[in-house]
Order: structure tokens, then C-alpha cells, then sequence
């Protein structure tokens, strides 16, 4: 079962927990699938199981670098994650609203 990040951030020191959210965002930038997976004590079964495909199938999503917008959502969720798509321009950022997800007051 995944365990929930935000619990296990609660549980640590104050002063900790604000080290980590200031290093947190450049860290979690560079992060693969697989290293993200392995935070989360989640193994390549556990992952296929929830997913309802074999091991190789997600050894082999781990180590592509390119897929399809919902195969990357399917595995976050599993991990306990939503997806979030940004646009970055120039001038500005825009969320992407992906189909069937409206935000809350749209």
C-alpha cells in the first residue's frame, strides 16, 4: 500500500520538514518513475498488480522516455499522485486541463 507523502513529512521535526520543502521542488524535478516508485517502498509487482499488467510492462514504462499522457497518470495514481501538466512560456505558465478532469468551480 502506498504510504501517503504528507504523513510521512508530518511525522518529522518542524524545522525538517521546512529543509525539505525548500529542497523538495529541485529534487523532485530530476526524479525518474523508478526512483519516485522506490520512495513510495512500491516494487515493480506491487505497481503491475494495481495496474493489472505484468513486471515487464512496467519495467519497460520505467525506462521509456516517452509515453502517453495517460499511461505516466495511471502509474502516478497508483503511487498516490495526481498530474499536473504545465505549459511554461515566456511570459507565464498555463495549467492544461486534460479531458474528463474540470477544476473545482469551472
Amino acid at each position: 500500500m502506498a504510504k501517503q507523502w504528507k504523513d510521512l513529512i508530518d511525522r518529522l521535526p518542524k524545522k525538517r520538514r521546512e529543509r525539505i520543502r525548500r529542497g523538495a521542488d529541485n529534487m523532485l524535478r530530476e526524479i525518474t518513475l523508478q526512483e519516485l516508485r522506490k520512495v513510495f517502498e512500491l516494487t515493480q509487482q506491487d505497481m503491475a498488480a494495481a495496474l493489472d499488467v505484468n513486471q515487464a510492462a512496467i519495467s519497460k514504462m520505467e525506462g521509456q522516455s516517452d509515453m502517453h499522457i495517460s499511461t505516466l497518470r495511471k502509474l502516478l495514481e497508483t503511487m498516490g499522485a495526481k498530474l499536473k501538466l504545465v505549459a511554461q512560456f515566456s511570459d507565464g505558465e498555463v495549467i492544461i486541463e486534460m479531458p474528463g478532469e474540470r477544476r473545482k468551480g469551472a
